[in-house]
This record gives C-alpha cells, sequence and structure tokens, in this order.
C-alpha cells in the first residue's frame, strides 16, 4: 500500500518500521543463542578450572541465608544433581536425565521438571527422637542404584557425593533434586547405633528451602546378649541350677537422651541349661551387675555380685563370662596333741543333720587325718562327733555344730576347717642310777594299779619304759628283790610327757660312795691331825711364854 504524500510525488512505504524491529529482534535472538552457547562450552570443557568430586560434610543453615539460596537457585539450572553408577573419588561421569528425573546436564536445557530441596534427620527408632550425632555418613540413591552427585556452584562448582550430619543429627542436601523416588544409604553407623537400613522416600511435590522435604531416617538403638558359663572350680564340669538377676549398675542412656534402665533397675535374668550355659535377653549397651538369685545344690554363692558390659555386636557371639562354682566345705584334720606332725589315721566321726539321728552317717580320717565333707545342703546345721579314736589316745569328745546359710557359707567362707587333736597320756617309768642320774640297765621292775594288779613287769635297758595305756590314777612301782620298798607315782590328764624315775643302787654307785667315803674319812683324818698339831704348838708356846711372864713378875717383887 502506498500512500501519496501532499505536495510530493514519491511513495510512502507503511512496512519499513515493522521490518526494523523484526531486524532488532533476531540480533537480539542470536546473541542470547551465543551466550548460551558459550555458557554450554564453559562447562563442558577443560576451560575452567578442573573440579573433583569431593568427599565432605555439607551443611547450611537455611533459616538465614535467604540470598545464598536465590543466587544458587538463579545459577543452577542443573537437575537433582549427577548420576553415576560407578562413581569414584577422582574422576565425575555425568549423563543426560530424561524430564524430571533426578538428575541432568549442566545449564538450562530441556524441561527438567520441578526441583525439590531436602532435608534428612536421624531419629531414634523406638522414640522417634533425633539423635544429636554429628558425622554419620550417606549416600544419596535413585531406586535404579545410581549414586546421585550434587553440586553447589558459588562461587565455584563443589561436587558431593557423601552427606554427613551436624551435631544436631541432620544434613541438608546441598541442592534441590526433580521429584522421583530415592534412598538413603548409610556408610557408617554411629556409636550406640546399629546400621540403618536403606531410607527410601518419593518427591512428588514442590518443596522449597523454607519448608524441605523432611525425610527422617530411623536408627535402631544398638543391643546385645550377656553369656555365662559356670563350671566346678576343682573339675571343671559344668554345674546346672544357677540362675542370675540382671539389673543396671548405672543409668542406661541412649545417644537421643532417652534413660532406658535407671541405675538398679531390674532388666532381666539369666538362667543356665544342664550345661551350665546362660544366655540374656538383648539388652541397651552399658553395664549391668549379675547376683546369683538361685545357687545350684551343694554349692556356694559368688562372693561379689559379676559386673557385665554390654558392647556393640562385632558379628560374632560376645565371649561367655567365665564363673567357677565352689562346692561347699568342712574340712577335718585330726593330729597328735603333744605332736602336732603325727596325723592320726582311723578316727571315726558321727555327722549328723539337725539333731536328726536317721541322718547320721559314720565317716573316717585318712592317712593324713583328714576328712572331707562335700554335698552339704543348705539352711542346715552339722553336729560332728568323733566316736572312735586310734591306738591309745583319748577322743575329742566335743560337739561341733557347723550351719551352712542360704548362700551355702560358712561363717561367711565356702570352707569350714576343723582342726582336732586327740590326746595320749604318756607314762615314762625309768630306774636310774642313784649317784649318776642316769638310766640303770639290767634293773627288774613290777607296775601294779592302786588295786594292787600287776601291769607289767619289765627288765630295764637303760631307756626306761614308756606307757601309753595308763589312765589317770595312783600307780607304784616294785623292784625285783625288795618288795617292801614301793615307787609310788601319779597318771595325770595331761598331753605332756610324764617321767617318773626310781633311784637304785648299783655295784657301780656302791663303789663310788665307799671311794666317796674312803675319801673323805681321809680328809676328815689329814685335817683332824693338821688342827691337832696346831693346837699343840700353839699350847707349847703359850706354857713358855706363861713361864716367862712368872719369872719376870718374881724379880719386880725382890
Amino acid at each position: 500500500m502506498k500512500k501519496r504524500g501532499k505536495g510530493q510525488d514519491e511513495e510512502y512505504n507503511f512496512w519499513q518500521p515493522a521490518a526494523d524491529m523484526m531486524t532488532a529482534l533476531v540480533f537480539i535472538l542470536i546473541l542470547l543463542v551465543a551466550l548460551l552457547g558459550l555458557y554450554l562450552l564453559n562447562d563442558y570443557t577443560d576451560y575452567h578450572k578442573k573440579e573433583d568430586i569431593i568427599s565432605r560434610e555439607y551443611w547450611v543453615d537455611r533459616g538465614t541465608d535467604d540470598d545464598w539460596h536465590r543466587d544458587r537457585d538463579n545459577n543452577s539450572g542443573s537437575g537433582g544433581g549427577e548420576e553415576t553408577t560407578e562413581p569414584t573419588m577422582e574422576t565425575e561421569e555425568t549423563t543426560t536425565q530424561s524430564p524430571g528425573g533426578g538428575g541432568g546436564w549442566y545449564g538450562y536445557g530441556f524441561d527438567e521438571g520441578i526441583k525439590s530441596a531436602v532435608l534428612a534427620e536421624i531419629v531414634d527408632e523406638e522414640t522417634g527422637k533425633i539423635i544429636p550425632i554429628e558425622g554419620v555418613t550417606f549416600e544419596l540413591y535413585e531406586t535404579n542404584r545410581s549414586l546421585q552427585i550434587l553440586n553447589t556452584y558459588y562461587p565455584n562448582k563443589i561436587s558431593y557425593r557423601d552427606f554427613l550430619t551436624t551435631d544436631k543429627g541432620n544434613f541438608y542436601l546441598p541442592e534441590k533434586v526433580f521429584q522421583g523416588e530415592y534412598y538413603f544409604h548409610e556408610t557408617t553407623e554411629p556409636e550406640g547405633y546399629d546400621s540403618a537400613e536403606d531410607q527410601y522416600f518419593g518427591i512428588h511435590e514442590f518443596y522449597d528451602w523454607s519448608d524441605p522435604y523432611l525425610v527422617k531416617i530411623p536408627l535402631s538403638p544398638s543391643r546385645n546378649i550377656i553369656c555365662v558359663q559356670v563350671s566346678d572350680q576343682e573339675t571343671g564340669d559344668s554345674v546346672i541350677g544357677s540362675r542370675f538377676v540382671i539389673t543396671a549398675k548405672e543409668d542406661i542412656q541412649t545417644l537421643d537422651g532417652t534413660i532406658r534402665y535407671r541405675k538398679g533397675e531390674t532388666v532381666g535374668e539369666i538362667v543356665c541349661n544342664e550345661n551350665g550355659y546362660g544366655e540374656s535377653e538383648e539388652l541397651y549397651l552399658g553395664t549391668y551387675s549379675l547376683h546369683e538369685e538361685q545357687i545350684p545344690e551343694y554349692y556356694a554363692g559368688m562372693a561379689e555380685d559379676l559386673e557385665a558390659v554390654i558392647e556393640k555386636k562385632t558379628g560374632e557371639k560376645p565371649e561367655a563370662h567365665e564363673i567357677e562354682a565352689e562346692k561347699t566345705k568342712i574340712h577335718i584334720n585330726l593330729v597328735d596333741e603333744r605332736y602336732p606332725q603325727v596325723t592320726l589315721e582311723g578316727a571315726e566321726f558321727q555327722i549328723m543333720k539337725n539333731s536328726d539321728l536317721s541322718s547320721a552317717q559314720t565317716v573316717q580320717t585318712d592317712s593324713l587325718g583328714n576328712i572331707i565333707l562335700t554335698d552339704l545342703d543348705k539352711n542346715t546345721t552339722y553336729h560332728i562327733r568323733q566316736t572312735t579314736a586310734p591306738d591309745d589316745y583319748r577322743i575329742d569328745q566335743t560337739d561341733h555344730e557347723l550351719t551352712v546359710d542360704a548362700e551355702g557359707r560358712i561363717d561367711g567362707a565356702v570352707q569350714a576347717d576343723l582342726a582336732l587333736t586327740n590326746r595320749m597320756l604318756r607314762v615314762m617309768v625309768q630306774a636310774v642310777d642313784a649317784v649318776f642320774r642316769r638310766g640303770s640297765a639290767g634293773v627288774k621292775l613290777d607296775l601294779y594299779d592302786s588295786q594292787d594288779q600287776l601291769i607289767d613287769s619289765w627288765s630295764e635297758d637303760g631307756n626306761g619304759r614308756m606307757f601309753t595305756e595308763l589312765s589317770e590314777g595312783t600307780y607304784y612301782v616294785k623292784r625285783e628283790g625288795d618288795s617292801s620298798k614301793r615307787y609310788e607315782f601319779t597318771v595325770k590328764d595331761e598331753g605332756n610327757v610324764q617321767n617318773w624315775r626310781i633311784s637304785v643302787l648299783t655295784w657301780q654307785s656302791v663303789a663310788v660312795l665307799g671311794g666317796a667315803l674312803i675319801v673323805f674319812v681321809g680328809v676328815l683324818t689329814g685335817v683332824y691331825l693338821v688342827v691337832r698339831k696346831l693346837f699343840s704348838r700353839s699350847g707349847k708356846n703359850f706354857k713358855n711364854k706363861k713361864e716367862k711372864l712368872s719369872k719376870t713378875s718374881s724379880g719386880e717383887k725382890k
């Protein structure tokens, strides 16, 4: 269409402005395509600084960094991260995802679908409470088992394959992910909890950073069992019949802050089987006490409660606590009262329970003078009394009482020791030389009791005669050939040897006495003569002196 201007012959083109506008729009479109090409070239070549897939802790305070969220959302056009079926720490493999998939390629492309923010937290499977443990590591997979590697882009691109919990027990995925089906896989398990099962979740709506999709990963608190094995201390044989009550030795608390058992609370029991072995039910990790509530027959209970620490499972059954059970015993040892090193064999004792005559039994000492009583009933008093003694020993008349309590102990001990002695009356009769006071051989002696009954006759060998069969009382000894002389002595009830010596004159003693008498007479005679001579000389001197004095006195008178 042409319109002639007023006063002019040339025609006016009405389409020229529209053509100019279309040309400008084409140039703008070309410019946008060029910019997009530069972006893609920079992202898919080594022109930019080489990047690595790193495994590091990722967490952001989503509530205070809104500018970062906006910047990241505006700059990251990638989908739910990158997908790799064989991830490594050195290389990064990317694949193009279909719209709405769990992964994608960098930059703007086809319809990528809706992406959502994800927050994960670990919770106690039983209580539902968050477990504030730092450093628990997870990986993100699609349900086709492809590992998801997520990125941050500001100020530099960083890729993440592992996601670690904070000290609050949670973590955010570093970028939003597309709608789809995923699961978290735990690679490190926290202390006090078992390894988590893969946690599956599906995102089918839009979730922003301000209200992220929440994935709760339940962890089961670790439990384990206590094992015990009861055996005989001496033989090593299994002991049946034990039952243990388990109590918490301290507050048993899991990391979610829940106290599972209070200190002193009864939490279970262990009953041992015919092999002496027993297990508890699974209990939370911690320290427990085992009290022997039921003690095997004839055995003493444990002196102290057993401490057992339950630790995390290792794949093998926990090592059993070895408990050596000791039988309750009464040990009787019988020796000579005077000579303790002499043990008495063959002495008989009567053992009776609770004064019940029907339960009486007789036992005998062995070559070492010992009797070991086992298989003792609990809550029973045993009466022990000696009934016979070997040789000429006198029995111990004491009735010994020993009580086995409910714990299988006697006065707090597993074994009671009875150290007993028997007395023998030992009387030594010996003829000794009246002068030399030593044994005199060849002397014949007769021993009588107080009833004039002859007990024994013997000829001395110089060592005396030992009697052990005599009882208390009065006895006398006569020497053969001198029936008028009686040597009396009394036997007492005492453990020491009672020595009785009878003085006799022998030809040696007579000779010695005669010689001594002769010497004595000679000495006396000599002394007499000396004294007499001295007196005689003294008398003569006295007489001479007297005469001299008389003469002197007469001269003075004249």
